[in-house]
Formats: structure tokens, C-alpha cells, sequence
């Protein structure tokens, strides 16, 4: 995992870092180019991209509150739903720092966002 980088805590939830770098490869190999969201954020929004623990629909962990694109990937801004218990159980990992995330945690198309390198 790359990780969600230079994430920063808030009250109340509120988080934010990079959910996806450009041209750095994950485990696979597989990089994302500049330009792999654009469509999916304009055609969706942050509102319309689940905000889930570990990629898994069944679990979804709070709310996107801004996702964009600049120079160096996907700038993500979120809030975590304290009312759910995994969302609390990322709170304490993230203000311990232990929580990295995934890069493709917020990917608006899921794989179809990645391009190779």
C-alpha cells in the first residue's frame, strides 16, 4: 500500500491527505496518470463516491467532503460518521498514526481510475 499521505486529523472526523499519488506504483506495478479522475469527479462529484473501510460496500465509514485533483494526485477531504464502529476504530488508528489506507481508497471508478505507468 502507498497509503493515504500527509493525512491530517481534525475534530469531529474530519481528515485529509492524498488518497492516490501520481506516478507512484503500488504493489502491482500499476501507476496513475495525471488526468485519471477528471471524468468520474466531474461526472460524479465527492458526494456521489462512497466513503468505505476497506473497499467494502457493506461498510461505509463516513462521507467525502471534497475529492480533486492537482499536480500531485487525488487531494481528499473527508469526514468519518462517528456513529459507526469502524469509523471510530479508524479515528484512533489515524490520531496514533498507524493508519496508512489505501491508494485506491477513494478511487472514483474503483480500477477503472488506474492507468498504468
Amino acid at each position: 500500500m502507498t497509503g493515504l499521505a500527509d493525512t491530517r486529523l481534525a475534530e469531529a472526523g474530519i481528515f485529509e491527505g492524498y488518497a492516490s499519488l501520481f506516478g507512484v506504483p503500488d504493489l502491482k506495478g500499476d501507476a496513475v496518470a495525471p488526468g485519471a479522475f477528471a471524468a468520474s469527479l466531474a461526472r460524479r462529484r465527492a458526494s456521489g463516491v462512497r466513503l468505505l473501510w476497506q473497499h467494502d460496500p457493506a461498510e461505509p465509514v463516513g462521507a467525502w467532503l471534497d475529492l480533486a485533483e492537482d499536480s500531485r494526485g487525488l487531494r481528499a477531504r473527508g469526514r468519518l460518521n462517528l456513529g459507526v464502529g469502524r469509523a471510530r476504530e479508524l479515528l484512533a488508528l489515524c490520531a496514533k498514526g498507524r493508519w496508512t489506507g489505501s491508494r485506491s481508497a477513494s478511487a472514483p471508478s474503483g480500477r477503472a481510475a488506474r492507468r498504468a505507468g
